[in-house]
């Protein structure tokens, strides 16, 4: 992949390092486990559909209330 610029980037942009934000979610999903909680992740918080859907392949999901 060439290297650009982060003035050749057009905005509104969301740049994240994949790696720390692929072991973060595996982390919070372990931990969600672990203790046997229901972590509830809001798409509002990154408004990312891949980050939502990197959440679910880990097992972060969320329950509603019944």
């Amino acid at each position: 992949m060439p290297k650009m610029n982060l003035s050749d980037l057009k905005t509104p942009i969301l740049l994240v390092d994949y790696e720390k934000l692929e072991n973060n979610i595996r982390s919070m999903a372990a931990k969600t486990r672990k203790n046997r909680v229901n972590l509830r992740p809001h798409i509002k918080t990154h408004k990312c559909i891949e980050i939502g859907e990197m959440q679910i392949k880990h097992g972060v999901w969320w329950k509603s209330t019944p």
